[in-house]
C-alpha cells in the first residue's frame, strides 16, 4: 500500500502525464486527484462523488490489472484524509497528486534552463539539466510517449520504467 503524493509545478502537460505515468510504472494503482487547480484527469467517479455517495468496493480495491483515477470533482483537498487511508488499504499503489495546499509531497518540475528545486526533474530540451541534482531526472518525454500516458495507455518505454526509481526514493 504504498503511496506517493505528487506536486507537478509550472507545467499542464506533465501535471496529467506525471501522476498517470507514476502509476503506470507500477502496474496496478489508483490515482486520486486532489488538485483542483490542475487540469483535470480523466475518470467516470471523482473523489467528490466518493465522498458524498460513500466508496463502492471497486474504489476501494482493483477488479482488473491496470490503473483507474479518481478525479478531484471539486472536493476539497483538506477533507479527504480518511478516504485516502481506505483507498491505501485496498490498492497495491496509489499516487496522490496534490496542490500547493497540501503538506508534504514529492515536487516534480519541468528543466527550462533555470535552477529549480524538485524531487523529480523533466527535462523540456528548452535548457541544460543541472549538472548536480539530488532528485531523480526523467528521461525526455516524447510525444508519442506523452499522448499514451495520457490515454491511459501503459507503453513500457523508458520515461514510464523511470517512475520506478521515483518510487523506490519516495519510499
Amino acid at each position: 500500500m504504498p503511496v506517493l503524493t505528487l506536486r507537478i509545478i509550472h507545467d499542464g502537460l506533465l501535471a496529467v502525464v506525471a501522476p498517470l505515468g507514476a502509476a503506470l510504472s507500477v502496474g496496478t494503482a489508483l490515482v486520486v486527484d486532489l488538485d483542483p487547480a490542475a487540469p483535470p484527469l480523466p475518470g467516470r467517479r471523482s473523489v467528490a462523488d466518493v465522498i458524498a455517495e460513500g466508496p463502492t468496493a471497486h474504489d476501494l480495491a482493483p477488479v482488473r490489472r491496470g490503473i483507474a483515477v479518481l478525479p478531484s470533482g471539486g472536493a476539497d483537498p483538506g477533507s479527504v484524509e480518511d478516504l485516502v487511508e481506505h483507498l491505501a488499504r485496498g490498492w497495491p499503489f496509489v499516487v496522490m497528486r496534490v496542490g500547493a495546499t497540501v503538506g508534504r509531497a514529492t515536487v516534480v518540475a519541468p528543466v527550462f534552463g533555470a535552477p529549480v528545486a524538485a524531487d523529480v526533474l523533466q527535462p523540456t530540451g528548452l535548457g541544460p539539466v543541472p549538472s548536480s541534482v539530488d532528485g531523480v531526472v526523467l528521461p525526455r518525454l516524447g510525444p508519442r510517449t506523452a499522448r499514451a500516458v495520457a490515454s491511459g495507455r501503459s507503453t513500457g518505454g523508458r520515461w514510464v520504467r523511470a517512475w520506478r526509481s521515483v518510487w523506490a526514493v519516495a519510499s
